[in-house]
Protein backbone atom coordinates (compact mmCIF):
# COMPACT_ATOMS: atom_id res chain seq x y z
CA UNK A 1 0.00 0.00 0.00
CA UNK A 2 2.87 2.29 1.05
CA UNK A 3 4.71 1.77 -2.39
CA UNK A 4 1.17 2.37 -4.24
CA UNK A 5 0.38 5.62 -2.29
CA UNK A 6 4.10 6.63 -3.27
CA UNK A 7 3.68 5.91 -6.86
CA UNK A 8 0.19 8.14 -6.90
CA UNK A 9 2.56 11.13 -5.31
CA UNK A 10 5.04 10.65 -7.69
CA UNK A 11 2.66 10.86 -11.09
CA UNK A 12 0.76 13.27 -10.01
CA UNK A 13 4.02 15.44 -9.05
CA UNK A 14 5.06 14.63 -12.79
CA UNK A 15 1.55 15.56 -13.71
CA UNK A 16 1.86 18.51 -12.27
CA UNK A 17 5.18 19.64 -13.78
CA UNK A 18 4.73 18.78 -17.05
CA UNK A 19 1.31 21.08 -16.93
CA UNK A 20 3.06 23.68 -15.29
CA UNK A 21 6.18 23.56 -18.03
CA UNK A 22 2.86 23.26 -20.79
CA UNK A 23 1.01 26.57 -19.32
CA UNK A 24 4.76 28.48 -19.08
CA UNK A 25 4.64 31.04 -22.08
CA UNK A 26 7.45 33.06 -22.70
CA UNK A 27 7.45 36.65 -22.73
CA UNK A 28 7.67 38.18 -26.42
CA UNK A 29 8.78 41.35 -27.05
CA UNK A 30 7.29 43.59 -29.31
CA UNK A 31 9.42 45.00 -32.51
CA UNK A 32 11.25 48.34 -31.14
CA UNK A 33 9.43 51.03 -33.08
CA UNK A 34 12.88 52.06 -34.54
CA UNK A 35 12.85 50.40 -37.75
CA UNK A 36 15.53 47.26 -37.97
CA UNK A 37 16.69 46.13 -41.56
CA UNK A 38 18.66 43.57 -43.15
CA UNK A 39 20.25 43.00 -46.34
CA UNK A 40 19.68 39.69 -47.99
CA UNK A 41 20.87 40.04 -51.36
CA UNK A 42 23.14 42.73 -53.36
CA UNK A 43 23.58 41.92 -57.12
CA UNK A 44 25.51 41.34 -59.27
CA UNK A 45 28.66 41.10 -57.90
CA UNK A 46 30.44 42.84 -60.76
CA UNK A 47 29.16 46.03 -62.61
CA UNK A 48 30.16 47.89 -66.00
CA UNK A 49 30.59 51.59 -65.20
CA UNK A 50 27.85 54.04 -66.20
CA UNK A 51 25.79 51.14 -67.09
CA UNK A 52 24.34 48.15 -65.24
CA UNK A 53 21.96 48.15 -62.26
CA UNK A 54 22.82 47.21 -58.64
CA UNK A 55 19.71 45.90 -56.74
CA UNK A 56 19.94 45.25 -52.89
CA UNK A 57 17.47 43.33 -51.27
CA UNK A 58 16.40 44.79 -47.93
CA UNK A 59 14.81 43.42 -45.11
CA UNK A 60 12.36 45.28 -42.97
CA UNK A 61 10.74 45.56 -38.96
CA UNK A 62 8.93 48.48 -37.74
CA UNK A 63 6.79 48.19 -34.62
CA UNK A 64 4.66 50.84 -35.25
CA UNK A 65 4.57 50.70 -38.84
CA UNK A 66 5.23 54.24 -39.49
CA UNK A 67 7.86 52.93 -42.55
CA UNK A 68 7.28 54.52 -45.92
CA UNK A 69 5.61 57.19 -46.88
CA UNK A 70 2.92 58.90 -49.77
CA UNK A 71 5.23 61.73 -50.15
CA UNK A 72 6.84 61.73 -53.70
CA UNK A 73 9.09 64.73 -52.26
CA UNK A 74 10.18 62.89 -49.32
CA UNK A 75 13.27 60.44 -49.53
CA UNK A 76 13.81 57.91 -46.54
CA UNK A 77 16.53 54.72 -47.94
CA UNK A 78 19.80 55.79 -47.91
CA UNK A 79 22.32 53.53 -50.35
CA UNK A 80 25.71 55.43 -49.81
CA UNK A 81 28.91 54.67 -51.85
CA UNK A 82 31.45 53.95 -49.29
CA UNK A 83 34.83 55.29 -51.10
CA UNK A 84 33.40 58.85 -51.81
CA UNK A 85 30.72 59.08 -49.09
CA UNK A 86 28.40 59.92 -52.14
CA UNK A 87 24.39 59.30 -50.88
CA UNK A 88 21.81 58.20 -53.12
CA UNK A 89 18.09 59.06 -51.84
CA UNK A 90 15.18 56.93 -52.82
CA UNK A 91 11.46 56.69 -51.32
CA UNK A 92 10.06 53.94 -49.83
CA UNK A 93 6.38 53.69 -50.12
CA UNK A 94 4.08 53.83 -47.15
CA UNK A 95 3.92 50.06 -46.20
CA UNK A 96 0.85 50.35 -43.43
CA UNK A 97 -1.98 52.87 -43.56
CA UNK A 98 -2.17 56.64 -41.62
CA UNK A 99 -2.40 56.34 -38.16
CA UNK A 100 -1.86 52.63 -37.74
CA UNK A 101 0.32 51.28 -35.15
CA UNK A 102 1.09 47.74 -36.06
CA UNK A 103 4.17 46.23 -36.41
CA UNK A 104 5.49 45.10 -40.27
CA UNK A 105 8.04 43.35 -41.56
CA UNK A 106 8.85 42.27 -44.98
CA UNK A 107 11.30 43.41 -48.19
CA UNK A 108 11.76 45.80 -50.32
CA UNK A 109 14.37 45.86 -53.12
CA UNK A 110 16.31 49.53 -54.29
CA UNK A 111 18.02 49.46 -57.76
CA UNK A 112 20.81 52.07 -58.03
CA UNK A 113 21.01 52.87 -61.86
CA UNK A 114 24.27 52.78 -62.20
CA UNK A 115 28.02 53.39 -60.22
CA UNK A 116 31.36 54.76 -62.02
CA UNK A 117 34.58 54.45 -61.22
CA UNK A 118 35.85 57.29 -59.18
CA UNK A 119 39.63 56.28 -59.35
CA UNK A 120 42.13 56.57 -61.51
CA UNK A 121 41.95 52.70 -62.77
CA UNK A 122 40.10 50.06 -63.38
CA UNK A 123 38.34 47.80 -62.18
CA UNK A 124 37.94 48.67 -57.93
CA UNK A 125 35.44 47.54 -55.95
CA UNK A 126 32.95 49.41 -53.70
CA UNK A 127 30.50 48.58 -50.93
CA UNK A 128 27.37 50.75 -49.78
CA UNK A 129 25.82 51.41 -46.36
CA UNK A 130 22.42 51.41 -46.53
CA UNK A 131 19.56 53.00 -43.91
CA UNK A 132 15.94 53.68 -44.10
CA UNK A 133 14.34 56.14 -41.78
CA UNK A 134 10.42 56.26 -40.67
CA UNK A 135 7.98 58.96 -40.87
CA UNK A 136 9.01 59.99 -36.99
CA UNK A 137 12.40 60.51 -38.09
CA UNK A 138 13.71 57.22 -36.54
CA UNK A 139 16.87 56.25 -38.39
CA UNK A 140 17.43 52.04 -38.61
CA UNK A 141 20.24 50.12 -38.12
CA UNK A 142 23.11 50.74 -41.18
CA UNK A 143 24.04 47.39 -42.75
CA UNK A 144 26.39 47.35 -45.29
CA UNK A 145 26.94 45.49 -48.87
CA UNK A 146 29.48 42.77 -49.69
CA UNK A 147 31.94 44.49 -52.01
CA UNK A 148 30.66 44.53 -56.03
CA UNK A 149 33.65 45.26 -58.82
CA UNK A 150 33.36 47.77 -61.15
CA UNK A 151 34.76 47.44 -64.17
CA UNK A 152 34.91 49.65 -67.43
Amino acid sequence: MKLLTCISGLGLSVFVLVAMSCTHKEKIEPPSVIPEIKLITTSPGQVKAFEDEIRFVIEYTDGDGDLGTNDDKVRNVFVKDNRVDVIHEFRLKQLSPDNATIAITGTFEIKLPNTIIVGSSAPETVTFSISVVDRAGNESNEVISPEITVVE
